[in-house]
């Protein structure tokens, strides 16, 4: 299923002409880093080519209104393919409408056809209401989350 549409909220795969139409929602998600680097755009043009992994939007008649994506991994813990959320973002003048809900279904929907024995995703400390709205969905706080950059 490449579209879906629940009321006036239509969730579809992402096109890469889209990437100006995201880059406001990318910018609210993450606000001290530089959405419009050239290594950002590349890639999220890679991943629209790659099979590792989708991204999905939310457009509310011609407006992009939400984004997500999600990638899948071999997983020994899991004992199977493990989908990852890596971004969900909805517009902050239109949260509270079900957007997020309908993208969130949709990445289960698509981990599900993918063959995913579970979905997990990562939530910075600060995001509480993000981390109400996960658990809301059945998602249960396991772990912390280490990163480490590599030169």
């Amino acid at each position: 299923m490449t579209s879906s549409q629940e009321g006036d909220i239509v969730i579809e795969r992402c096109r890469a002409a889209q990437w100006p139409a995201i880059v406001p929602l990318l910018r609210q998600l993450w606000p001290d880093r530089d959405v419009e680097a050239e290594p950002v755009r590349r890639t999220f043009e890679a991943a629209l080519q790659s099979d590792c992994g989708q991204y999905w939007i939310a457009r509310k008649g011609q407006a992009v209104v939400g984004f997500a994506s999600l990638s899948l991994k071999h997983s020994l813990w899991a004992g199977g393919k493990l989908a990852q959320v890596n971004e969900l973002v909805v517009d902050r003048h239109q949260r509270g409408q079900g957007i997020g809900t309908q993208l969130m279904r949709r990445l289960e929907e698509t981990a599900r056809d993918l063959g995913a024995a579970g979905i997990e995703l990562d939530s910075a400390f600060h995001r509480e209401s993000a981390h109400a709205f996960y658990e809301r969905r059945g998602f249960v706080r396991r772990a912390y989350w280490f990163t480490k950059d590599l030169p």
